[in-house]
């Protein structure tokens, strides 16, 4: 094959090794045996084939070295398996997919494996029919015949060919130095993160093995505890019972939809709603409830530990986007109780505060943006710059009037306009306009800010986070999505930075949450490990930001406790009596 010439930060490395392993996935996110091995160096042309690799590594990689695979972070933990060289340099094709395709509308750009990305560029697999039945074959534990294990290897090689065609096609992706920088960050992310995935969340699995298995009488008796079984027949939603529900406190100023005209019931609608209406709260937990019952399928791992791939890259500001129904985290709050560190540990949940609109104000360099996040509760000081609360008010004293600042503060960073922010809050247009003057008259750096961006992104049709990931423009990209793209993207990029830190110092970081990140240390170090986790988010939000200092709270949660969310509480207590009613076990606040 004839080489084709590489962009210049591409020709600096002295080995460009694109590689493939195909394995059996074992228990508690390790490899029950590496089956085979094909790489490709692209420099002096050389393929190597390995079946059956044991702990030699065929061609150990250098800080000169760069590694080039699909899914990186697969390859690592194979090679970490194997007791082989780690990597120095690592270009993730599948991050680089990712920023190629987000923001693009068709259809043809939402799933982004490999067979896909090929698709996209004209590639084809040698083995594209058979390419599912040689992954399922790979996962069986029956030994594979000899004709078996040379299709495997083939198999295998026709996956090394197909990125290197995808690679070639992709190198003008890193034509300068910057662009290889920011790349190799990305890279060196999936490695970082694929570590955190293998840490797993401790859980107690007795626990969910219980709630798992009476799912539908714990259905019905949170429906009719709560006091909402007008509003079920068996499995059926009754609209019109809802609409006498939402009348009774509501009366009509809840959101409907445009095109049939009832009431909006989506979780979105219901938290909005929730922040001014206590009952559209108590229907907001049960709406999460009913949903965790229905679609959670937490794995469980022989260690007691749940674990899932997050999906890194997968939204349009290149945020991880784990499943609700496989990662605890993103399901209904009271179910994070059944996290509980194991005997002689303990957790740290540590979350930025307010972590959009510091970025927003920090980006924007808006000053009085910048005192209302530092005041520890930027939409009361909005609303009372907003004249909707009085000097010296409170979340407790004026509880609608925040509530009308948050949605206008949160709003107007999504693009929200004034009829959209008026529907929402079920407020005349009129008033929804002059809260959002307010806005604009007390933060008049973030407005010009968001102005220049947008102009910005519709001469050159990109816009950049601070680390340029980037999503192209077209003619489905909504102003709203553009709206928010700094602040989203750029904690994305905060995230990452923080998460390669704290996996280099040592830091045993077991999940990502959003803004957040939970980490595990034996009880005498979990103090230690918190502070430290703190400083390396303080010292990357100021890196990141110029100078500006991201606050965060911690949450420690030492084993015998389990882990509590103030706002599952209630609910988590609901369970408890739910379970003790159906015959089983009380779970308790501490962990058994």
């Amino acid at each position: 094959m004839k080489k084709k010439a590489l962009p210049s930060p591409l020709g600096g490395f002295r080995r460009i090794l694109v590689e493939d392993f195909e394995y059996r996935p074992g228990p508690a996110g390790t490899l029950e045996k590496v089956l085979c091995y094909v790489g490709r160096d692209l420099v002096s042309g050389k393929t190597t084939k390995v079946w059956g690799p044991g702990t030699e590594d065929p061609g150990p990689l250098g800080p000169e070295d760069l590694l080039v695979a699909y899914q990186a972070g697969a390859e690592c933990r194979a090679r970490e398996t194997l007791g082989w060289s780690a990597p120095h340099n690592i270009l993730c094709l599948h991050a680089e997919y990712s920023r190629l395709v987000a923001g693009r509308a068709e259809t043809i750009y939402k799933s982004r494996g490999l067979a896909d990305a090929l698709k996209v560029f004209g590639i084809r697999h040698k083995f594209e029919t058979t390419k599912s039945l040689w992954q399922a074959r790979a996962c069986d534990p029956r030994p594979l015949t000899d004709d078996e294990q040379a299709g495997m290897l083939s198999y295998c090689a026709a996956d090394v060919d197909a990125t290197v065609d995808l690679f070639l096609k992709m190198s003008c992706r890193w034509a300068t130095e910057l662009e290889m920088r920011q790349a190799l960050f990305r890279g060196y992310f999936v490695q970082m993160n694929d570590r955190v995935e293998q840490a797993g969340i401790p859980i107690d699995a007795a626990t969910w093995t219980t709630i798992s298995g009476r799912r539908l009488e714990l259905r019905e008796w949170f429906i009719r505890d709560l006091g909402f079984s007008d509003l079920f027949d068996g499995e059926t939603f009754r609209r019109k019972k809802f609409e006498d529900f939402v009348a009774s406190f509501a009366g009509n100023r809840w959101p409907r939809t445009q095109a049939a005209g009832v009431l909006r019931s989506d979780e979105e609608t219901l938290e909005q709603m929730a922040e001014i209406y206590p009952e559209a709260g108590r229907y907001l937990e049960l709406h999460r409830t009913l949903s965790t019952l229905k679609s959670s399928r937490f794995e469980i791992d022989p260690d007691g530990r749940s674990r899932c791939y997050v999906h890194p890259f997968k939204t349009l500001t290149g945020r991880n986007a784990p499943p609700s129904s496989r990662f605890i985290f993103s399901a209904s709050k009271w179910m994070r109780s059944i996290v509980r560190p194991e005997p002689g540990m303990a957790l740290a949940y540590i979350d930025y505060s307010a972590q959009e609109m510091g970025i927003a104000a920090a980006l924007s360099g808006d000053e009085a943006m910048w005192a209302a996040y530092q005041s520890g509760d930027p939409h009361m000081d909005f609303a009372i710059r907003a004249r909707l609360a009085p000097i010296g008010a409170t979340k407790a004293t004026h509880r609608e009037a925040r509530a009308i600042a948050k949605a206008v503060n949160l709003g107007i960073q999504y693009g929200q306009g004034i009829g959209s922010i008026a529907r929402g809050l079920k407020i005349s247009e009129a008033k929804a306009g002059s809260v959002k003057w307010a806005h604009q008259r007390a933060f008049p750096a973030f407005w010009k800010f968001i102005d220049q961006q947008l102009a910005r992104a519709d001469v050159e049709g990109l816009i950049r986070s601070p680390l340029s990931w980037g999503m192209e423009l077209n003619a489905a990209t909504r102003k709203t999505t553009l709206f928010n793209f700094p602040m989203q993207a750029g904690g994305a990029d905060l995230m990452r930075l923080v998460l390669c830190r704290l996996v280099e110092d040592g830091i045993r970081l077991i999940a990502t949450v959003h803004d957040a990140f939970l980490i595990e240390a034996p009880l005498n170090q979990i103090e230690a490990a918190a502070d430290h986790t703190r400083r390396v988010m303080a010292e990357s939000s100021r890196e990141l930001f110029g100078g500006r200092e991201l606050g965060s709270d911690v949450q420690v949660v030492r084993y015998p406790d389990r882990y509590i969310d103030e706002d599952g509480l209630q609910m988590w207590n609901r369970l408890r009596r739910a379970l003790v009613e159906l015959g089983e076990a009380d779970p308790g606040l501490i962990a058994k």
